[in-house]
């Protein structure tokens, strides 16, 4: 994952006219892991989340990995307008 992020970042930095759409692929695939992740464990009925404690719950299972969700989701969007620019000024 580490790797993918990388190039990422490279193809934005050298600005490669193919680097939206990339920062698309490999945005919705980290978002299918995390929604695979959560609806994992919650068919699972949480049982790999520490109950003991509200805190464990809320700040270490959700607030820690909701940023994973969000940042792809938020790429995902500025990809997406991005692209709708690059087409509508081409189609003018």
């Amino acid at each position: 994952a580490m790797i993918l992020v990388t190039n990422q970042l490279l193809q934005i930095a050298k600005r490669l006219p193919w680097r939206y759409a990339a920062v698309m692929i490999v945005s919705c695939a980290q978002l299918y892991g995390d929604v695979l992740y959560f609806m994992t464990e919650h068919y699972e009925d949480y049982s790999h989340v520490d109950w003991s404690h509200w805190l464990y719950y809320f700040v270490y299972f959700s607030m820690f990995n909701i940023v994973w969700i969000i940042i792809p989701t938020s790429l995902i969007i500025w990809s997406w307008r991005k692209t709708s620019q690059a087409v509508s000024s081409a189609d003018k």
